[in-house]
């Protein structure tokens, strides 16, 4: 019995949802690298300009963690946007034009 209230209850807002023209959210796992979040190859965090401009990559995104960018130094940096704008970033998109301010 309880199995089926799931389900419906999950057809019902599949439902909804496309009446309103959005789709369900799905949560995605993402897969730690071997190595790590750290960069052997970057610049260390204490040459980093506070204020400068940068471009990298996105390697992470998620509704806990937030979206963090490889733009070069040892470690990633975090992105500072609004807790829900994080699904806007997928692994591997380009950013531009980042101000470094930590």
């Amino acid at each position: 019995l309880a199995d089926n209230l799931v389900t419906a209850a999950a057809e019902r807002e599949k439902q909804a949802s496309e009446v309103r023209g959005t789709q369900l959210y799905m949560p995605r796992q993402q897969k730690r690298p071997d190595g790590g979040w750290k960069h052997s190859d970057g610049v260390p965090p204490e040459e980093v300009q506070v204020g400068g401009v940068v471009s990298g990559f996105v390697t992470n995104s998620s509704y806990n963690c937030g979206v963090f960018v490889n733009f070069g130094c040892v470690k990633d940096g975090k992105l500072n946007v609004p807790q829900f704008d994080y699904m806007k970033y997928r692994v591997g998109d380009r950013v531009d034009n980042m101000v470094v301010n930590k």
